[in-house]
């Protein structure tokens, strides 16, 4: 069954952690350095490794850690006895190679977060001391559990031609990173999510949890539009032209987790406009639906680092 759990009574929701590694990451000596560090963080402890070897024998651990696989990261959850699971990986694309880092939960499986680095810009150490902070970051977010478990798909377009598919995921990139700096909120994929629900329904567990979900769907349409404002010019050659043209309407609803739906009031404007008001206005929108929230007071560094992941995500956005 799937465990629901009084942060109050039991302490830190995130406190015993399963570190898990494929191969390549073993062989270079980053998983025991990573487990040595973690070991001394204030009320943590870890899944001992004969255990998790024990429990991971049958188990492809890629697999793991797919969106619909919220069955085996609870049930691997369940037999080590963890809150967390930690799964380390090389990503190799082309020529290069990556170290990336996903950080699920288990009292409902769901992923929490995943960043990736290139493996030649770091040494171990140093890929040691960004994954603790990954860990750490996540630890306070979710100091009290997920509170509200948001899906985000893709937000389809209804153009007849096919010019401005790309923002489709976009978008939906940009919301669902301006949503992640709510504590407490987890973003999933949608299929991650019904993967969840299944397995709610299938423990008789949903009117259990206190976890509350939302599914966030929408539509856009697009028209020609001479974005010459300073943001625009300051996107460079990272901001395709045809977006630097276009303005967008969108329409978003909400659907709770019994099915009810809800509008939110259309949207207008360049993609610049749109992109401030997915931030602002339709975050706050969402998170109204499911709790009284406030956005946490950004300090300068923070501005600083939201600033940055905005210019990467026009830059994601002009290269697809």
């Amino acid at each position: 069954t799937l465990a629901v759990r009084d942060s109050a009574a039991d302490g830190p929701m995130l406190r015993r952690w399963a570190i898990l590694a494929d191969a390549d990451v073993q062989a270079s000596g980053l998983s025991d350095l990573l487990a040595v560090k973690l070991s001394s963080q204030p009320a943590m402890e870890l899944v001992e490794r004969d255990q998790l070897e024990l429990a991971t024998r049958e188990l492809i651990l890629g697999e793991v850690f797919n969106a619909h696989s919220t069955g085996k990261r609870l049930q691997l959850g369940r037999v080590v006895n963890a809150d967390a699971l930690l799964f380390l990986k090389i990503v190799k694309r082309g020529d290069d190679s990556f170290l990336q880092w996903t950080i699920a939960e288990c009292s409902l499986g769901a992923r929490l977060s995943s960043e990736a680095s290139p493996c030649d810009e770091a040494s171990p150490e140093q890929s040691v001391v960004r994954i603790v902070d990954s860990v750490e970051k996540t630890r306070s977010r979710f100091a009290t559990g997920v509170q509200q478990l948001i899906a985000v798909s893709p937000i389809l377009s209804k153009d007849l031609l096919h010019q401005h598919d790309h923002l489709q995921h976009g978008l939906a990139a940009i919301l669902s990173d301006s949503l992640l700096d709510f504590p407490g909120v987890a973003v999933v994929e949608l299929e991650e999510a019904r993967s969840i629900a299944r397995e709610l329904e299938l423990a008789e567990a949903s009117s259990k949890t206190q976890t509350k979900r939302l599914f966030v769907s929408g539509e856009f349409r697009t028209s020609v539009f001479a974005d010459t404002s300073s943001e625009a010019n300051d996107a460079g050659p990272s901001l395709k032209a045809s977006d630097r043209e276009a303005r967008l309407q969108v329409q978003f609803t909400l659907t709770d987790g019994r099915g009810a739906n809800r509008k939110l009031e259309p949207l207008s404007g360049s993609l610049t406009e749109v992109t401030h008001e997915l931030r602002t206005e339709v975050a706050e929108q969402i998170l109204e639906q499911v709790r009284d929230v406030q956005r946490p007071a950004l300090t300068a560094g923070r501005q600083k680092s939201l600033l940055m992941n905005r210019a990467a995500l026009f830059s994601r956005i002009g290269a697809l």
